[in-house]
């Protein structure tokens, strides 16, 4: 089925999937110093998850693409982490994998919101 307004899902083809995916995958095997495969050999997904979030702000359907992570697995992952304060939703935006507005989200406690944003609500 091609893409229409009612099926958003992969929007992204092509050089435009790699421009977006790549940066995700390359952060998190030059800051690991592992290849792809070693990455997933040696580590859990939610451990894989953690760490891409660390080094690259993202929706959670980008991190999943770009390394191969099974998206129903993330739900349990990002709820727990929020629960203990160690992911943060940083902006609201158009996800670029599945074109519905998403959180980027972040684990990196020194690109989280301050205080000060949060208390605007």
């Amino acid at each position: 089925m091609g893409q229409t307004p009612n099926n958003p899902l992969n929007i992204l083809q092509g050089k435009n999937r790699e421009n977006v995916l790549k940066p995700i995958r390359e952060n998190l095997l030059k800051n690991i110093g592992l290849s792809f495969e070693e990455l997933h050999k040696k580590y859990t997904d939610e451990w894989i998850f953690y760490q891409a979030l660390k080094h690259s702000v993202a929706t959670a359907s980008m991190v999943c693409e770009a390394l191969n992570i099974k998206q129903k697995n993330t739900c349990r992952y990002k709820r727990r982490y929020e629960e203990n304060g160690q992911l943060a939703e940083v902006k609201k935006s158009k996800c670029p994998v599945t074109g519905f507005q998403a959180w980027f989200l972040t684990t990196d406690p020194e690109k989280f919101p301050s205080n000060d944003q949060l208390s605007l609500f």
